[in-house]
């Protein structure tokens, strides 16, 4: 296991895709994942979206192999155009980027401490973590989401 540090509490995951093509290393930021359980998220990840939130220091190697897919007003998916690997979300109007969990190095340093669009999750599963939960409307009243739905 190898985390990169840049300095004094600036804990660096290294991760990449399948093939290898795309590396990144990103901010630990405490090494938070949070799950989005609204459709559109669960249809890119094939189940629950299992990401690290991170607002900044993504660092990307092999950049000219990601593809962008534009998925709502807001938001823009990026992946591996090699192996097709899901990598981040990221917001357009800010710097905001959730790095998908299972492709970071270091997962043994990952905890699950939210769950996003809580009312929209499928009963076939539930998590045992005790985690913070917010709704579809929570989550459009907390970042002033203009009328968008992701059902």
């Amino acid at each position: 296991m190898s985390v990169n540090k840049s300095g004094p509490g600036d804990e660096r995951l290294s991760g990449n895709c399948l093939c290898g093509a795309i590396t990144f290393t990103v901010d630990a930021d405490g090494g938070t994942v949070g799950a989005c359980h609204c459709k559109m998220c669960r249809r890119w990840s094939g189940g629950v979206l299992l990401a690290l939130d991170s607002s900044n220091a993504l660092q990307i190697d092999g950049e000219e192999n990601l593809a962008i897919y534009k998925s709502s007003e807001w938001g823009e998916r990026c992946f591996c155009k090699i192996c097709g690997s899901n990598l981040f979300w990221r917001m357009q109007s800010s710097e905001h980027v959730s790095v998908m969990a299972g492709a970071i190095n270091e997962e043994d340093q990952l905890t699950l401490g939210s769950q996003i669009f809580v009312d929209r999750k499928p009963g076939y599963f539930e998590f045992a973590n005790e985690t913070s939960n917010l709704t579809e409307a929570d989550i459009y009243a907390k970042y002033a989401a203009p009328n968008q739905s992701t059902s």
